[in-house]
């Protein structure tokens, strides 16, 4: 009896809901299925697709006694374990308790480097944009690269270039960054603000594409100055990238300045009335789709504002008030930025233990610890994470300069 074929379109339709590890097995059935799995346009409708119908789990950084460390975490399991317990686990040890939920290390792009730092500057895809940076006293430069934790593969970046056209030259310091999808061309990018030489006022703008693995700068200064002394990364909410900036006209208050991946301008959004111009602590994050505020008092008090529609100033509405004891470690707030929002109406929110489940309805909170990062030192980041096979087309995968090395020592 002769087979019917299966008409591609209907082949398509239902080779996107497969679940990831089963389109990178069925990626060796024939030619003709390996092609259409590893076309770049199948590889993120299927993405796109993960994203309304998965839970995105998490990737932590931690930093331990002999440098940083990268896990992924499980959403489902972190909420199935038992909170508010002390375990009293050793840094990498077999921890085999039932109160601390378990996490997977990943090997990462120069794990070598021990004793440089470890940031996320973006996720975007499935992709990571990672930084491995000198610490304070060494000169060394900044190493990013663009990484696939699924596939493992990564692309390094080229250095930036140190100055303008015009001669101005640049500060290298602590720039904003922001990693995004130009969905007009297909391009993955990076956008990087620098303080400039002279200027108080003004940054500079430089943009990495990967498609062709260059930097171009933007011979426009923007009229803004940043507003943290630490690396910033940009909030992705609807097609923009966010930071929280000042502005020449107002020095004393930060602004909300976003950044169209599609045009490329940049615009202000308003805060809260309620916020402006006070005299508090502001971190700015994503929940539900939508940007959201930590506001900290000079006292204890914390509020989370959430912009329900975007762009309008007068739909930030105020979700909780609470103590920053409560949810906040050793008052730094960037570190209890929230992540989710359950069903249930209980938001997930980082701490440097693990996370914290905090319910609005009672102003209760319970510590989630991990058991892989029980009794280090602290989680530096925490970012939610859906896998992908998006290819960067480098070739060069982790591991693979050490294996590379081994042979080289073995001849």
């Amino acid at each position: 009896m002769s087979s019917v074929p299966i008409p591609e379109e209907i082949l398509h339709e239902v080779l996107l809901r497969l679940p990831l590890e089963s389109v990178s097995k069925f990626r060796c059935v024939c030619k003709q299925w390996n092609s259409l799995l590893s076309n770049p346009s199948f590889v993120k409708n299927h993405f796109d697709l993960a994203v309304q119908n998965e839970k995105p789990n998490f990737i932590l950084v931690i930093d331990v006694e002999n440098g940083y460390k990268i896990i992924r975490v499980n959403q489902d399991s972190l909420l199935s374990c038992e909170p508010d317990s002390d375990c009293g686990c050793e840094p990498d040890s077999e921890c085999g308790c039932e109160c601390c939920d378990e996490g997977s290390y990943l090997r990462y792009p120069f794990q070598q480097l021990q004793s440089r730092e470890v940031t996320i500057l973006g996720v975007c895809d499935g992709l990571l944009c990672l930084l491995t940076g000198g610490m304070d006293e060494e000169e060394t430069p900044d190493i990013i690269c663009f990484w696939n934790p699924k596939t493992e593969e990564y692309k390094k970046l080229p250095n930036p270039p140190s100055e303008f056209s015009c001669g101005v030259q640049i500060v290298e310091n602590n720039s904003d960054y922001g990693f995004y999808y130009d969905c007009s061309i297909e391009d993955y990018k990076l956008i990087k603000m620098v303080a400039i030489s002279g200027e108080s006022t003004r940054l500079g703008v430089q943009i990495y594409s990967l498609r062709s693995n260059s930097w171009k700068n933007s011979e426009k200064f923007i009229p803004y100055k940043s507003s943290s002394l630490q690396r910033s990364s940009g909030v992705l909410v609807n097609r923009a990238l966010h930071w929280l900036l000042i502005t020449p006209r107002n020095r004393t208050s930060n602004i909300i300045v976003s950044f169209n991946t599609c045009d490329e301008g940049f615009a202000d959004l308003a805060l809260p009335e309620a916020v402006e111009n006070k005299d508090v602590t502001i971190e700015l994050g994503k929940l539900d789709g939508c940007l959201c505020l930590l506001v900290g008092s000079l006292g204890d008090r914390a509020d989370l504002w959430v912009m329900q529609k975007y762009g309008v100033k007068q739909s930030w509405t105020k979700i909780f008030t609470t103590t920053k004891e409560l949810i906040v470690d050793n008052n730094i707030m960037s570190n209890a930025m929230p992540i989710c929002r359950y069903k249930s109406g209980e938001i997930l929110m980082p701490n440097l233990e693990g996370f914290v489940l905090y319910d609005p309805k009672c102003d209760k909170a319970k510590l989630i610890t991990i058991r892989d990062i029980c009794g280090a030192s602290e989680v530096n980041q925490v970012e939610s994470y859906i896998e992908s096979l998006v290819s960067l087309s480098s070739f060069t995968y982790v591991g693979q300069h050490d294996i590379m090395e081994d042979i080289s020592q073995e001849n």
